[in-house]
């Protein structure tokens, strides 16, 4: 029976595909949460790897702390460019690059 749930967003810890269980580090620094294959919505994201960053609902019940309605976040690749923005003209500068990219692109 669940008592609760709540929006929230982690880590993935680890994923096992041979039992299609795993655990997730929630961003608030609490107790890992477990997620299961069954759980996972979205195109191609059946499977979670170490390091994923996600967004879930966690509930509570009997069993403990569960994710569900588990999708990954979007992640852009970090890039060289990025790294020497930030070193020789601050994060902003990285910020605002990318803002005009996407823009000059139709994103």
């Amino acid at each position: 029976m669940t008592q609760g749930t709540s929006k929230a967003q982690g880590t993935v810890r680890w994923f096992s595909n041979e039992s299609d269980h795993g655990f997730v580090c929630p961003d608030d620094g609490g107790q890992d949460v477990h997620v299961r294959r069954e759980h996972i919505v979205g195109g191609g994201a059946e499977v979670l790897d170490k390091g994923d960053r996600v967004n879930y609902d966690m509930s509570e019940d009997a069993g403990g702390l569960w994710a569900r309605n588990v999708s990954k976040e979007e992640q852009r690749r970090y890039s060289w460019r990025d790294d020497c923005l930030e070193r020789h003209e601050g994060k902003e500068a990285r910020h605002e690059y990318y803002a005009r990219l996407g823009e000059s692109e139709g994103v």
